[in-house]
């Protein structure tokens, strides 16, 4: 049933972001903003080019390749921060300090370090996800029920069983909502990144190039598909996740 009802919001959203596409498109020229009535019919198209699937691979790749990163980091992080208060507040100071820097002003400084290519944009992409998340993992800790802990605790549990039995558990609602938030912040970054570096792959590639020629029907193709991929991504990543781990919290 949630599955449905998750299905029927995101195609509800869909169709709606059509409808002010639509209206949107009867006030300005044809040729700077198609109706989607123009666009979407080019997707057999461009789907039947190598390219187009090129470009949503290598997004792909680098998405969940930074990622996986960030959330590695955050899983590092997570008994260190959970049992040391100083090294939390730390973590805390950290990440409020740093979340404010949009991740693509760090491109000029990871070309020089990095080269062109591939790696700086995985690293934005990773730091973009990185931050959400943390944030979400220091704010479960702090609403983490202590009497639980102690509990386990004084019945001799190791580090391993406070993990799985109580420390995750109570964390997870919050962890899988800061994934979520940072998987959108990935999405964001990563098509900057590929704008930005003017790289020739990828769904940002492809709109810097459709966009240098005055191609807005490729952008809004390029665009349309992102916002797809997205939603899929979302249904059967987090959604899936949620309604496997937390089914226990609506049941």
């Amino acid at each position: 049933m949630a599955t449905k009802s998750n299905l029927f919001a995101y195609l509800m959203a869909l169709l709606s972001i059509l409808l002010v596409w639509q209206v949107a498109s009867l006030f300005v020229p044809g040729f700077l903003f198609p109706a989607p009535a123009q666009v979407l019919p080019q997707l057999p198209a461009a789907a039947a080019h190598w390219s187009f699937w090129e470009a949503v691979s290598v997004s792909l790749l680098q998405l969940l390749a930074g990622f996986a990163t960030a959330v590695v980091l955050v899983g590092v992080l997570l008994w260190p921060t959970l049992t040391f208060l100083p090294f939390r507040r730390y973590v805390a100071a950290f990440t409020g300090i740093l979340q404010a820097i949009p991740p693509v002003a760090l491109i000029p400084l990871l070309v020089l370090l990095l080269g062109f290519g591939g790696a700086p944009v995985l690293v934005v992409v990773a730091v973009a996800a990185f931050f959400p998340m943390s944030l979400s993992m220091i704010g479960a800790i702090d609403h983490l029920n202590r009497l639980h802990l102690d509990a386990v605790r004084v019945l001799g549990a190791t580090q391993r069983q406070m993990l799985r039995r109580v420390v995750i558990p109570e964390m997870l609602p919050a962890l899988l909502s800061g994934a979520q938030a940072g998987f959108g912040n990935a999405w964001r970054s990563l098509i900057a990144a590929q704008m930005v570096l003017g790289v020739s792959e990828g769904l940002g590639g492809s709109i810097q190039r459709a966009s240098q020629v005055g191609d807005m029907t490729t952008v809004l193709l390029d665009v349309t598909v992102i916002a797809v991929l997205a939603a899929g991504l979302n249904v059967w990543l987090f959604e899936g996740l949620k309604r496997r781990y937390l089914s226990w919290r609506t049941a």
